[in-house]
Formats: C-alpha cells, sequence, structure tokens
C-alpha cells in the first residue's frame, strides 16, 4: 500500500501521519518511508536516519495497532542511492539494495 494515513493516540497526543509504504508479508509488515538525500556513504546514511527514529517509531506503533500479530519492521528507504536502513534496531546498518 502507498501513502497510507494513519491516525492513533500516543499517550494524550493525538498522532497524524502518513505512511509512505506498507509491504504485509505473511508474518511481518514493513513500514517503509522514502528520504530524498543525496548521502551515498552507509555511515552517513546511518546518521541520518537517527534524525527520523521518533517518527519511524510512531509509524510502527500505527501499524502495530492495524495488525497486531504481525512482526512490524520499520525502514527508510533513500531513494538517491536506493539504500534501504531499517530504523528499529538499536545500531543501523545500511544495505543497498
Amino acid at each position: 500500500m502507498n501513502e497510507v494515513p494513519v491516525q492513533f493516540m500516543d499517550g494524550d497526543c493525538l498522532i497524524y501521519g502518513i505512511i509512505d509504504r506498507i509491504v504485509i508479508q505473511e508474518d511481518t509488515v514493513l513500514v517503509i518511508d522514502y528520504k530524498t538525500h543525496r548521502a551515498n556513504d552507509s555511515t552517513q546514511l546511518s546518521a541520518l536516519a537517527n534524525g527520523y527514529r521518533e517518527q519511524m517509531r510512531l509509524y510502527a506503533r500505527a501499524a502495530e495497532l492495524l495488525w497486531p500479530q504481525h512482526a512490524i519492521r520499520a525502514c527508510l528507504l533513500f531513494t538517491h542511492s536506493g539504500t534501504l536502513v531499517p530504523v528499529d534496531d538499536e545500531n543501523y546498518h545500511a544495505s543497498s539494495w
């Protein structure tokens, strides 16, 4: 699914966002947000991804509410380099597609 609007309560805050892409697999839901930064180096991309950690946590929470029986994986796709960076792990590891 593309451009999925989500709205939910996080504590006493109303959260609204639009998730760029959701891929539903048998037991996993991938929550992907596209970023257009022109960085190519995996260290640079990992540092950039860190700045989006809270946004992706909220997107992953929305997916958990919608698909509680699935594992949720939150990732950023840096479109310039075609690099997918998971942001639900403690350590970010950029991997090219």
